[in-house]
């Protein structure tokens, strides 16, 4: 009989351990969630300036833009310097901000291809194969663009190809 009793005091005492403190558990979630948003994170809202700050990024992202004018250049095969019996195919897409940039390009496509080759023909195998070394291309063609298309602007330069064979 004292065994009976005991149980039931011990389930009783369960049962209101669970009926208390889950509620008590939940509350202090309920409490630790509010103060960390109040006090932690900074939420910004529209009265706050925070409409102002996206139209401003609207604004300068309006006035670059990329990806419009992309104008392609035509399988180049080159030898690299060093290269021996190796030859390297490339094709470029070169990104500029106006239609008649493009136009300019398409005319003068002799003078596009000719500084291609030269810049690539500069650089040896070892270097082309580098990991960096497109990055290193990319700039040395941003630099002779500037000199032989002065007033060009080309705000990137995309490999549609880089084959070494």
């Amino acid at each position: 009989m004292a065994d009976e009793d005991q149980e039931k005091k011990s389930s009783g005492g369960l049962a209101k351990a669970i009926l208390i403190g889950l509620p008590l558990y939940i509350i202090q979630l309920v409490a630790v969630y509010f103060v960390i948003i109040n006090f932690f994170v900074d939420v910004k809202h529209p009265e706050e300036g925070a409409e102002t700050e996206n139209h401003d990024k609207a604004e300068f992202q309006d006035s670059i833009v990329t990806g419009k004018f992309i104008y392609n250049t035509e399988d180049l095969i080159i030898n690299p310097a060093e290269g021996g019996m190796r030859l390297m195919l490339i094709s470029l897409g070169f990104d500029v901000s106006e239609e008649e940039m493009m136009k300019t390009l398409t005319e003068k496509k002799p003078i596009l291809n000719d500084l291609i080759i030269t810049t690539l023909r500069e650089k040896t195998l070892k270097e082309l194969l580098e990991v960096s070394s497109k990055d290193t291309v990319k700039q040395l063609l941003m630099e002779g663009m500037k000199t032989a298309f002065p007033g060009m602007h080309v705000s990137e330069i995309y490999f549609n190809k880089y084959i070494i064979q």
